[in-house]
């Protein structure tokens, strides 16, 4: 059974559209993103992305776009460099509270974002479902609990990456939603 909620770090069953994920989205407060805020530009594109993961056929293909899903909405516009390390980090400062857990989440992180490097710079497929759909879980997670979180941030996307800079140094001003 599917279920957006990442927490023991499964991967497979997590990358797929349906009903059932819908509603979740819907529950979340994705009808609160009809305003237009930088959070909502950022959601509504990486659910184009998500979407172009979920049909995509072979592993390299749902990888990028999923990996793209996750580069939108965990890093600035205008950031350049150490992405791999930032999308890693930020994205396992959002997903998990317990210190053990954002290790281990982060290293899944560095190894995606470093297999999504290895297509995009050399070309090179690979042929890991489960590393594709891993990818594909961690997207859904985070756009899902975006969605919840918007209003936390009043649909600022950069105070919600501020927020998760914040956290890596030791100062956690909000409790998000799970």
């Amino acid at each position: 059974s599917s279920s957006y909620s990442i927490k023991k770090l499964e991967p497979a069953g997590f990358a797929f559209l349906n009903k059932e994920l819908f509603q979740k989205l819907q529950s979340n407060g994705i009808d609160n993103l009809k305003e237009a805020n930088s959070i909502s530009d950022v959601v509504k594109d990486s659910l184009y992305w998500y979407g172009l993961g979920l049909d995509a056929f072979y592993p390299s293909a749902k990888l990028l776009n999923f990996a793209t899903v996750l580069e939108s909405t965990l890093k600035k516009k205008d950031e350049k460099t150490e992405v791999q390390n930032k999308i890693s980090e930020r994205g396992a400062i959002f997903l998990y509270s317990e210190f053990n857990t954002r290790k281990k989440a982060k290293k899944e992180l560095q190894d995606i974002y470093g297999s999504r490097s290895s297509v995009v710079h050399t070309g090179k497929l690979i042929d890991d479902e489960y590393l594709a759909l891993n990818c594909g879980g961690y997207a859904r997670a985070v756009l899902i609990k975006l969605i919840k979180n918007s209003k936390e941030f009043e649909g600022n996307f950069n105070k919600f990456i501020d927020y998760l800079d914040d956290v890596k140094l030791g100062c956690e001003t909000k409790t998000l939603q799970k």
